[in-house]
């Protein structure tokens, strides 16, 4: 009885850390912080826009772990920005923006990790954006060519766009932030990189966690099974 008991009780807190996993949050906009509009090309295409830092809070519960307000990023030009973004939170090791193109999300979540922090001005604001949306749209670090490029920015945009990735570059940077997803039925909204919880349950589990719910929802199967056999 104590063991079934036990098994129970993990197969619960399983499926709890599960549903805690796929819960939806509701991002909301309350800002542009530095930055400014710049002309792009992407995949043959013209696009003018807000380059820069974006200023979010939440409506409704702050996630574990997460800040009640950050600055983030956009990482989907396709999409627009909305006043209220219903998100899925995962990490950036799934993020590419092109399937072609490996460990974007890895790479974009490197400059926002160690750039971030020092933005002070418009134009590294506007060139740290710029340099995001390379790293994830291509697999090289020239802004005049490629799926992405620069059409117009003033000088000193792309001057802190080519330093972020000349070191992006040179030092194969890699490292883990947050990728809030938009989801929705017709419009999603737009994706955006920002701060990492060491805290939150993410989406993608380690094999031992697989593992720890693979053995509790079998065990506790067998177990319900056994008992039921025994009834009358």
């Amino acid at each position: 009885m104590k063991k079934y008991n036990l098994l129970c009780a993990i197969f619960v807190f399983s499926l709890l850390v599960w549903s805690n996993r796929l819960l939806a949050y509701t991002l909301t906009y309350t800002g542009l912080g530095y930055g400014s509009t710049v002309t792009l090309g992407i995949g043959g295409s013209s696009i003018t826009t807000f380059a820069g830092e974006i200023a979010f809070g939440w409506t409704g519960a702050t996630p574990s772990g997460f800040p009640s307000t950050f600055k983030g990023f956009c990482c989907e030009l396709e999409q627009g920005l909305l006043t209220n973004t219903t998100v899925q939170i995962l990490n950036t090791d799934s993020l590419t923006r092109r399937g072609n193109v490996p460990y974007t999300g890895s790479m974009a979540a490197w400059l926002y990790n160690k750039y971030e922090p020092t933005i002070n001005n418009n134009a590294d604001g506007a060139g740290l954006q710029i340099a995001i949306w390379k790293s994830l749209y291509d697999n090289d670090f020239d802004l005049s060519t490629g799926y992405f490029k620069v059409f117009t920015a003033d000088a000193a945009t792309l001057s802190a766009a080519n330093r972020f990735l000349a070191d992006l570059k040179a030092s194969q940077g890699s490292s883990i932030a947050t990728w809030f997803l938009g989801i929705g039925d017709s419009v999603n909204g737009q994706d955006v990189i920002g701060p990492y919880s060491s805290s939150f349950g993410y989406p993608a589990p380690e094999p031992g966690l697989i593992s720890l719910l693979a053995c509790a929802s079998l065990s506790g199967v067998a177990l319900i099974r056994k008992r039921n056999g025994r009834r009358p």
